[in-house]
């Protein structure tokens, strides 16, 4: 990490980023852990004291903050690409603090619903964003191939049915702009009060499907990855397969 100059007067905020390992290993011989990347912010503030202008207090706090607004869905984050055993579980209205889990990894965050079925993760993970990019942004989800989704049980199960995730980053209060919370929250498959919706009042069905992502539909495909299918007189709603796209 970069050693901050303690300033002879005022404020100052920055960030600090620093590997688990002191020295990293190799790619070859790197575990998960040794590769882990820990971003940190601080505030060197002015504190009344005995010393008057001399006296320091320097705060540290994670630079990266997950908040769950869901009242019902547990949301499982991680780096993009790295192991899910880096993943964080963010339980419903509960917040925690967020890392890197690869530092050799592009620095994109991806999210999915920590809901099971017969023991097993039913969600893929999202397409990653970028937890720099102030604002809200629409993340797609999509069930793992062989989920059976015609089974009568199944989308009676808390989560199923979900489409869609919205994820904000925002800057953290008096953190000099440092510091960034990230919220998420599932948005109704229906598309209401969602970020997009897309509503088809046609009398015939349409697929809709992000721009530059491979999109070829046929009867014979069931392949949900191929974009969305919107009934006649249906409404959905809509996200990003590919939220952060180089270039």
């Amino acid at each position: 990490s970069v050693t901050p100059l303690l300033p002879k007067q005022g404020s100052l905020n920055g960030v600090i980023r620093a590997t688990n390992s002191r020295w990293p290993s190799s790619p070859s011989r790197a575990s998960s852990t040794d590769s882990a990347l820990y971003e940190l912010c601080y505030a060197i503030l002015p504190l009344d004291g005995d010393w008057g202008l001399l006296t320091r207090s320097m705060v540290v706090t994670s630079r990266f903050l997950l908040r769950n607004d869901s009242s019902s869905i547990s949301f499982e984050i991680k780096q993009t690409g790295a192991d899910d055993a880096s993943a964080v579980l963010v339980a419903p209205k509960d917040t925690a603090s967020f890392h890197w889990g690869n530092f050799r990894l592009p620095e994109l965050v991806s999210v999915r619903p920590s809901v099971e079925v017969d023991g097993r993760r039913i969600f893929k993970w999202s397409g990653g964003f970028d937890p720099l990019t102030i604002g809200p942004v629409p993340l797609r989800l999509r069930h793992v191939r062989g989920v059976p989704e015609s089974l009568p049980t199944y989308p009676q199960i808390a989560g199923f049915r979900l489409r869609t995730v919205k994820a904000e980053a925002a800057i953290r209060p008096k953190t000099g702009g440092t510091g960034i919370n990230l919220s998420f929250e599932e948005e109704d498959p229906e598309g209401h009060g969602a970020l997009f919706q897309v509503e088809n009042l046609s009398p015939f069905p349409v697929w809709v499907f992000q721009d530059g992502i491979l999109a070829n539909p046929s009867r014979f495909s069931n392949d949900e990855d191929e974009g969305d299918f919107v009934g006649p007189s249906e409404s959905i709603c809509f996200g990003l397969d590919v939220p952060f796209r180089q270039g």
